[in-house]
């Protein structure tokens, strides 16, 4: 059985006072950056799973779990 990735955060920005934060990663699968949101704020991140954004994804891609 295959196991989940994981996908390093590599920025946390925040665009405006009040949207949400904004998580960048470097995909596990095509290699190329997707973005995903955060949460409110930076303090309490919301990490966990996420399906890829991946324009042509693998057939084993299962998603991938953010991490700092």
């Amino acid at each position: 059985m295959d196991s989940i990735p994981n996908a390093t955060v590599v920025q946390i920005r925040k665009p405006h006072k009040n949207d949400v934060v904004v998580l960048t990663i470097k995909c596990p699968y095509c290699k190329k950056k997707h973005s995903h949101g955060g949460g409110n704020n930076k303090k309490d991140l919301l990490l966990g799973h996420r399906d890829s954004h991946c324009i042509n994804p693998p057939k084993s891609n299962k998603g991938y779990n953010l991490v700092t």
